[in-house]
């Protein structure tokens, strides 16, 4: 289906960011290393959403960030959810409600003034 399987359902769900990444992988990366790259991509966002949940919540404890932060991969499950593009909605969304916090309560929150460069954030 191509690009066009990106906004297509399936079983109720977009699977939007699995998607975007398998397109990738078949843009740029040959077929017989594609286990590699999902993989890497998955380890990437999700250390990229736990690194994002801990800086925004540095302000709190030290200690409290830091559990916060890893609390997508601490939360008890059998494996199969880490390290696979499949289930990284899951994985994401605690970081997409630390940006909604942000954005909603903080009036300016780090993701924003990191995006528009501002030097007074």
């Amino acid at each position: 289906m191509g690009l066009r399987a990106v906004l297509t359902n399936y079983a109720g769900y977009l699977h939007l960011i699995p998607r975007l990444i398998a397109e990738t992988q078949r843009a740029i990366v040959p077929f017989n290393a594609t286990p590699y790259f999902f993989v890497w991509c998955s380890a990437a966002l999700t250390s990229g959403a736990c690194a994002y949940i801990a800086f925004a919540l540095r302000q709190v404890t030290p200690v409290t960030a830091a559990f916060m932060g890893l609390a997508p991969v601490l939360a008890p499950q059998n494996g199969e959810v880490l390290l696979s593009i499949t289930y990284l909605q899951w994985v994401l969304l605690p970081a997409l409600l630390v940006l909604l916090w942000e954005a909603i309560f903080e009036g300016h929150g780090a993701a924003r003034c990191r995006a528009s460069l501002q030097s007074d954030c």
